[in-house]
């Protein structure tokens, strides 16, 4: 067998990285290799990495169509991958080159290469060609590396056939150079007159949310449709870190519709840039949430907006805010949900464990409690500590106890614990909560497994030898509040063994419902 069959077979493995002596072959093989193999080598020759620069940089040169243009490509991808100046200057001449191939080819990688001098060429190659491929993919690439002369030129240039190319990359450009400016979301600033503002919440915590926001102090506090409750603010956005129940708060608009078209109307509208403008520091850069629409339909209102208002700057990825339409009853609105901004109140959460509880469930089971000075808490099933530390920042507690049978739990407790403020009051034990024979506590807190987290077909067992050790176990005129998947069972059981339903009401937990209960012991 030749050298030159065996290396064929053999860079068709994803394993193989060829050596300095089979480069120069590899690379001569690329001007009649068949496609799937030249695709193959191609792989290959960027594995070997920064090995295959020099011998590249002979070959190009006098090279011939249509090999040439296939070692652009592989220059490019190489140049983007080592960031060799040497081949950069190498495709910053290709650019020119009189093939047309090698010059599209050179083009597209200048794309991924940023500095003035890609921006310098492609700006050239826009000003002094007219052929549409060419201009085609000078704008493309222009719209990932270009800045200021880019953005100029292309909004002094004629859009004729290539108007979607020409817009997207004038969208990105704008992005790229907002970004430069930062922006996040002025939370410290009060409003300018007093706005309607949603409180996103778990279905079922609606009423809950609706008196810790009462509270706290805000007015026209109502609850709107579940999972959502409605408030009036005109101070600043950082008093709802106040609410621990809250998921999100986010700021309506009534539309006059719901179609696209009105959504840009509610957004170019003065009433809503006002608002945004005066909650942003920096550009107001966007996100649009609309699950029913496709990508290109994201795009093509994204350029909408952009001609109506080019002070707005769509970006998906580094947005300060986060655009959406909801219909409440029979009123269509824009959602502008502030997102970059750092949420104060879990900062605890350094560690998670699958199916722990969301800091927001566990702070609903801590208001259910309700606070005791003297409270003695355990949490039998403690996960990553969530609900011993909601009841923490509550109010006033003497001591916290925590069971797991899981390492891994109790380690991310400890971390949790720690990192809020209590370590000195919790105890944290590897023990399995049937057996477990601590002090008896005044609060039982917990978030028992459910769904996911127990075996198919064991939830009714676990329960049925649960409920008899929680009961005996609660001290007298203690309380148990936690969240029962099988609701029905447990008020037979524990009203049988003396205690009190004194509240009750089912939570989404995601897929499925549990009973958020609380019982008192006589």
């Amino acid at each position: 067998m030749s050298r030159s069959v065996e290396l064929v077979g053999r860079v068709a493995s994803s394993g193989f990285t060829p050596g300095a002596k089979d480069i120069p072959l590899l690379l001569q093989l690329l001007a009649t290799a068949a496609e799937a193999d030249a695709k193959h080598i191609m792989r290959a020759l960027l594995r070997a990495g920064s090995a295959s620069t020099d011998p590249l940089m002979r070959v190009i040169p006098d090279s011939v169509r249509p090999v040439r243009g296939l070692l652009t490509s592989l220059a490019g991808k190489l140049a983007e991958q080592t960031s060799s100046p040497v081949l950069k200057d190498l495709l910053l001449t290709l650019v020119n080159d009189a093939d047309l191939k090698t010059q599209l080819n050179a083009i597209t990688a200048l794309g991924r290469l940023p500095g003035d001098d890609s921006e310098h060429a492609l700006l050239n190659i826009l000003a002094q060609d007219s052929r549409p491929e060419l201009v085609r993919a000078a704008t493309r690439s222009l719209g990932k590396v270009g800045g200021e002369k880019a953005k100029a030129a292309l909004a002094a240039r004629e859009i004729s056939k290539n108007e979607d190319v020409h817009q997207r990359a004038q969208l990105i450009i704008a992005r790229e150079l907002s970004r430069r400016e930062g922006g996040e979301v002025a939370a410290e600033r009060p409003l300018a007159k007093t706005q309607t503002v949603w409180l996103s919440c778990r279905a079922g915590l609606e009423g809950l949310l609706a008196d810790e926001a009462r509270a706290a102090g805000f007015i026209a506090v109502a609850i709107t449709e579940p999972g959502l409750v409605t408030v009036q603010q005109d101070g600043p956005l950082t008093e709802f870190w106040q609410l621990r129940l809250a998921l999100r708060i986010s700021l309506p608009l009534p539309m006059r519709g719901g179609k696209h078209s009105d959504l840009i109307a509610a957004l170019t509208s003065q009433t809503a840039l006002s608002l945004l403008q005066s909650l942003t520091n920096g550009p107001v850069r966007y996100r649009l949430d609309l699950p029913s629409a496709s990508k290109g339909e994201l795009w093509k209102l994204a350029q909408q907006l952009t001609t109506k208002c080019p002070d707005l700057v769509n970006d998906p990825t580094e947005s300060v805010w986060e655009v959406g339409m909801r219909r409440v009853g029979p009123q269509n609105y824009l959602e502008l949900i502030p997102k970059n901004w750092v949420d104060p109140r879990f900062t605890y959460r350094l560690k998670d464990v699958p199916a722990a509880s969301h800091p927001t469930i566990a702070a609903a089971l801590a208001r259910v409690a309700g606070v005791r000075a003297d409270d003695c808490v355990w949490d039998p099933f403690v996960g990553s500590g969530s609900e011993l530390i909601e009841r923490y920042k509550l109010g006033p507690v003497a001591a916290l106890y925590g069971t797991d049978l899981d390492p891994r739990a109790l380690s991310a407790a400890s971390a949790n614990t720690t990192a809020a403020g209590c370590s000195e009051l919790v105890t944290l034990a590897e023990a399995d909560s049937l057996t477990w024979n601590g002090p008896r506590p005044t609060l039982t807190i917990t978030n028992p497994p459910m769904g996911r987290r127990v075996h198919r077909g064991s939830l009714h067992k676990l329960f049925e030898a649960l409920i008899p050790k929680l009961a005996e176990h609660l001290a007298p005129g203690g309380r148990l509040v936690w969240l029962s998947p099988l609701p029905a069972e447990t008020r037979v059981g524990l009203s049988a063994l003396g205690l009190k339903l004194v509240f009750a009401q089912l939570v989404d937990m995601g897929g499925f419902q549990a009973e958020l209960q609380r019982w008192e012991k006589s």
